[in-house]
C-alpha cells in the first residue's frame, strides 16, 4: 500500500546500513542518523509535498495489525536473504513506526497524534529522525505488565535514554478499563529510584498536588524496574510551544505568561514544603497538558532526578555522543540544556536548580526555540519575541550562573511574575468536580445500553436536556465521553438536534481515541446510509474496529453482513462465528440469529 511507503523506505535504509546494527542501536547514535539520512532521501525522491501529508496521516492512523503487515511486507521486499534473527528484529523495529509517528504528532488539539498539524514539516533527515523508533523495544503490545496481574501493555508511547514508556490497560472493555503510563527504567539504579520515589510519594498523594502527575503503581524489583504514572491525555509543553510559535508575538505572550506563572506556582508549592522537594529534571517533555482540565501538570517526580543525574554524569565524563545530544534537542528533552551549572557539577539538589530550568523553559516558550537555551544574546532574542524589559530581567535572574542571584525557589518566581501585572491569556476552563461526577455516571449508563445494541434514544430523552451543556463542554475539551454522548444526541435527534453530519463528526473524534461504541455507531451510519452514502465496506471496517475491542453489537452486525452478503461474500460460517462472539456476551439478537 502506498500509505506505507514510509515504512518501506526506512526498511531499505536499515538494510543498506546493516540490519544487525539494530541490536546495538543507541538513541541519537551514528547508525540512527545514517538510517534517517538514507530513508529521508529515498522517501522524498518518491513522495512530493502534495502527497506527503496525507501519506504520513494514513500511517499515523494504522492499527497494530496494519503496522505488522506493512513491516512483514517491507522485510520480505528488502531482506529476503537475511538471517531469521535479522528479519525478526527488522520486523519488530518497523512495526513500531506508526506508534512513533503518532507520538511525534501528539499535541493539545489532537492527543491521539492521528492527524498532521499545520506546522508539520519534513524538510531534513532531522525531521524524519523524530518519527523513527530509538531502539528495538524490550516488550511487545499484548504482553502482561511484569509483576502486575491483570495489567496488559497496549502500545509503546515513547523511549529515551532511561528506557521505554508504555500505555498499560487493566480490564478488557474500553468503557470500564483503567489506564496508566508505565516507564521501564533501563540502566537506572533501583536503589536510587526507591529513595527518590519515597521522597516524591510525600507530595503525590491523591488531591495534595493537583499540578503533579501521581505515581499509581511501581515494581522496583522487576527487571527492568518500572513506575506507573497516571495517564494524561493532551500532549506535553513541547507540543504547546510548537503551536504557540505559529502565533503572533502578542498572542503568544499572554499564553506564555499564564503557563509559566501556573508552572512556577505548582513547583513552588513543592519547594515550600517543610522538607522541600526538588524535581531536578524540569523540561517541556516533563510538563504535560491535561486536556480534561486545561491545566499543566508536572510528571516524572522520582524518575526525573535519577535520570538527570545519570545523563549529567555521562556529560561530565565525556561519554555522551553528539548524536545523542542532537536527538534530545530534537525532542525538546535534553537535560543539560535546562540544568544549572551547579547541577552539572554534581552539587546537591537545590530549589534554585528548578528555577534555572523554569527560566530556560520561559525563554523557549517565548521564542519557540526548543533546540536552544539562553545564550549570550538571549535578551535580544526575547525582545524580538515581544517580551518587555521587566519580564526579560526576571528570566535573566532565573538563569544566572550564581545561584544566589536567582529567586530562592519557584514560589518566589511566581510572586515576581505576578508583581509584573503582565497580560495573561484566558485559561481553558476544565470540567468542574460536579461535571466530572455527572459525566462519569452518564457515560457509564449510556455505554452499558449502547454496547448491547439496544436503542439509546429513550435513555437520552430522559437525561439529555439538563446535561447537554456538560457533555458539549467535555467534548470541546477532547473528552471522549462527552464526544460520544454528544454525537449520539445528534444521531438520535434528542431535543430536536438531529444532525447526522454533526453526529459523524463527533463520533469520529471519539473513535479516533479508540472509543468502541463510537466506532460501532460510525459503522451503523454507513450501513444505513445516514448522513453518508450507504457503504457496506466502510460499515464492515468500522464494525471490526469496535468488535476487536469486544463490542457485542458490532460483532453481531458483522455477522449480519456476512449473513446477507453485504459488502462481503455471503458466508454462513463466518456469520455464525461472529454471532457466537456476540451471543457469548449475552446479546439476545445474536442468540436469536444463531437459532
Amino acid at each position: 500500500m502506498s500509505a506505507f511507503l514510509f515504512v518501506k523506505c526506512v526498511a531499505a535504509a536499515v538494510a543498506e546500513h546493516g540490519i544487525h546494527g539494530l541490536t546495538s542501536l543507541v538513541p541519537g547514535g551514528e547508525y540512527a542518523f545514517k538510517i534517517a539520512k538514507s530513508a529521508y532521501q529515498k522517501y522524498r525522491d518518491r513522495k512530493r509535498d502534495a502527497a506527503l501529508r496525507d501519506d504520513i496521516q494514513k500511517l499515523a492512523q494504522a492499527n497494530f495489525e496494519e503496522s505488522k503487515q506493512a513491516a512483514i511486507e517491507a522485510v520480505r521486499e528488502v531482506a529476503a536473504g537475511a538471517s531469521i534473527e535479522d528479519r525478526l528484529n527488522l520486523e519488530l523495529y518497523l512495526t513500531q513506526i506508526p506508534a512513533t509517528v503518532r507520538a511525534s504528532l501528539k499535541r493539545a488539539d489532537d492527543p491521539t497524534g492521528t492527524t498532521v498539524p499545520r506546522a508539520f514539516a519534513l524538510n531534513s533527515p532531522d525531521d524524519l529522525l523524530k518519527m523513527l523508533p530509538q531502539r528495538l523495544p524490550r516488550f511487545r503490545g499484548g504482553e502482561p505488565l511484569p509483576g502486575a496481574p491483570g495489567w496488559v501493555l497496549v502500545e509503546q508511547l515513547g523511549s529515551g535514554g532511561f528506557g521505554e514508556v508504555w500505555l498499560a490497560r487493566f480490564g478488557d472493555y474500553e468503557a470500564s478499563a483503567l489506564y496508566g503510563a508505565v516507564k521501564f527504567c533501563h540502566g537506572l539504579d533501583a536503589r536510587d529510584l526507591r529513595h527518590e520515589l519515597d521522597i516524591a510519594a510525600r507530595v503525590m498523594q491523591a488531591g495534595m498536588q493537583p499540578g503533579v502527575v501521581p505515581v499509581i503503581a511501581k515494581n522496583l524489583d522487576s527487571n527492568p524496574p518500572w513506575v506507573m504514572f497516571e495517564y494524561v491525555v493532551g500532549g506535553d509543553l513541547a507540543d504547546r510551544i510548537r503551536e504557540w510559535s505559529l502565533l503572533s508575538p502578542a498572542e503568544r505572550f499572554g499564553r506564555v505568561v499564564t503557563a509559566l506563572s501556573r508552572l512556577a506556582e505548582a513547583v513552588g508549592r513543592l519547594h515550600r514544603l517543610t522538607q522541600p522537594v526538588v524535581h531536578r529534571d524540569l523540561k517541556p517533555s516533563n510538563v504535560l497538558f491535561d486536556a480534561k482540565t486545561g491545566h499543566l501538570r508536572v510528571t516524572d517526580f522520582g524518575i526525573g532526578g535519577v535520570a538527570a543525574t545519570a545523563t549529567l554524569k555521562l556529560e561530565r565524563t565525556g561519554q555522551s555522543t553528539p548524536g545523542g545530544r542532537q536527538m534530545s534537542y530534537l525532542r525538546g528533552s535534553h537535560t543539560p540544556l535546562y540544568s544549572s551549572p551547579q547541577q552539572r557539577d554534581g552539587s546537591d539538589p537545590d530549589p534554585r536548580d528548578d528555577v534555572h530550568a523554569l527560566g530556560v523553559i520561559g525563554y523557549q516558550m517565548l521564542t519557540g526555540q526548543l533546540a536552544q537555551g539562553c545564550g549570550t544574546d538571549f535578551e535580544e532574542d526575547l525582545r524580538e519575541a515581544g517580551a518587555d524589559d521587566e519580564l526579560i530581567q526576571v528570566l535573566k535572574r532565573c538563569t544566572a550562573q550564581k545561584p544566589e542571584r536567582r529567586p530562592k525557589d519557584a514560589a518566589e518566581l511566581a510572586g515576581a511574575l505576578a508583581a509584573l501585572e503582565l497580560p495573561v491569556a484566558e485559561e481553558e476552563a476544565g470540567l468542574s468536580a460536579a461535571e466530572e461526577v455527572a459525566l462519569a455516571a452518564d457515560y457509564a449508563e449510556w455505554s452499558a445500553v449502547a454496547k448491547q445494541g439496544r436503542g439509546t434514544k429513550s435513555f437520552l430523552k430522559e437525561i439529555a436536556a439538563p446535561r447537554l451543556a456538560c457533555w458539549r463542554h467535555a467534548a470541546e475539551l477532547d473528552d471522549v465521553r462527552g464526544q460520544a454522548l454528544l454525537a449520539d444526541t445528534y444521531e438520535d435527534g434528542v431535543g430536536n438536534l438531529q444532525d447526522y453530519g454533526q453526529a459523524m463528526a463527533w463520533f469520529r473524534k471519539a473513535a479516533d481515541q479508540g472509543n468502541a461504541v463510537a466506532q460501532y455507531n460510525i459503522g451503523s451510519l454507513y450501513k444505513n446510509g445516514l448522513g453518508v452514502p450507504q457503504d457496506y465496506g466502510q460499515a464492515m471496517a468500522w464494525f471490526r474496529k469496535a468488535a476487536d475491542q469486544g463490542n457485542a453489537a458490532a460483532q453481531s452486525n458483522i455477522g449480519s453482513l456476512y449473513l446477507n452478503g453485504q459488502g462481503v461474500a455471503q458466508d454462513y460460517g463466518q456469520a455464525l462465528e461472529w454471532f457466537r462472539k456476540a451471543a457469548d456476551q449475552g446479546l439476545a439478537a445474536a442468540q436469536s440469529n444463531i437459532g
